[in-house]
């Protein structure tokens, strides 16, 4: 009888420390939606669109439900167990109440721009790019999360975050992010040239080389796009290509270093003798100190 007794004490503390858990969890998701929220449903054209949101949208609530839940559940391996199906239950829940707040935002039909918001937005994204640079990413995530919040289309917010996803290699996510933009309409030369850069990264270079040729058809007159899209080239084992695009980088800024050095490694690879002695010169004027100098000249020689 005592042992029956004692199993069912612990049972029920289990319960009762489950319960708290399960309130506390619920508050934090409830007070945090408005946050986590990166879209409208009033923002969205079309079915597909409305998947990308949901995604952007859920990716971060299972997130934030990870990260406010594993403190509390941590008291015991029984209980922590116990509390996995638990989670994901919550997780329904949270969803089911941004579904509600998106009903309730369709039916006021809310403006793109809340009146009065200009200067905050502003104050906001300087805010945030501020956090990113200082690598708070974190925080600057949460800053142009609050800028979404207010301004739905803001192409800014999300290159933002996708800026972000990117630092923290989470190419998917950086992917769907701008894909978005995409499908808004509202895609720049920013916006595709961070998508060759996430596709380089992750050694897609034929869908990289595709972006890079959208952004040069956007503007020509950036010297580092035409550096992007050799060392995709470069990575494709495509020289001549990536000679062309050097190239034109060279054209447009003739003093750049880094092209150069580009240029003279690409030259000597290609046996281009008289063009490799020409970067060689052009090099030493602007760098005469750089240790590669010797080896340039001698490998140049070899040829």
């Amino acid at each position: 009888m005592k042992h029956i007794l004692i199993d069912s004490m612990i049972y029920w503390i289990g319960f009762i420390i489950i319960a708290i858990c399960a309130a506390i969890i619920i508050f934090i998701i409830v007070r945090k939606i408005p946050k986590l929220r990166i879209i409208d449903v009033d923002s969205m054209v079309g079915e597909k669109q409305a998947k990308i949101k949901e995604e952007l949208l859920w990716q971060r609530v299972a997130r934030k439900v990870k990260e406010r839940s594993e403190p509390l559940i941590g008291a015991g391996s029984d209980i922590k167990k116990n509390t996995q199906g638990f989670l994901t239950d919550l997780q329904d829940k949270a969803k089911n109440l941004e579904q509600k707040y998106a009903a309730e935002r369709r039916a006021s039909k809310p403006i793109k721009v809340k009146p009065g918001t200009e200067d905050k937005l502003s104050n906001l994204l300087e805010e945030a790019k501020r956090l990113a640079g200082e690598d708070n990413l974190a925080e600057a995530e949460e800053k142009y999360i609050e800028v979404i919040s207010l301004d739905h289309h803001n192409v800014g917010a999300y290159q933002g975050l996708a800026n972000i996803y990117i630092k923290n290699k989470n190419y998917i996510q950086a992917k769907e992010t701008l894909d978005f933009i995409v499908k808004m309409g509202k895609a720049d030369e920013k916006t595709y040239s961070m998508l060759g850069e996430i596709s380089y990264k992750d050694g897609s270079y034929k869908e990289a080389e595709e972006y890079y040729k959208i952004v040069l058809g956007l503007n020509k007159n950036i010297a580092q796009y035409h550096i992007d899209l050799a060392k995709v080239y470069i990575s494709m084992e495509n020289r001549e290509n990536a000679q062309r695009s050097l190239k034109n980088a060279h054209e447009i800024e003739p003093k750049n270093p880094k092209t150069l050095d580009l240029l003279l490694e690409n030259s000597i690879i290609l046996g281009n003798k008289d063009e490799a002695k020409e970067y060689l010169k052009e090099f030493k004027i602007l760098n005469p100190e750089n240790p590669k100098l010797d080896e340039w000249k001698s490998k140049i020689k070899d040829l």
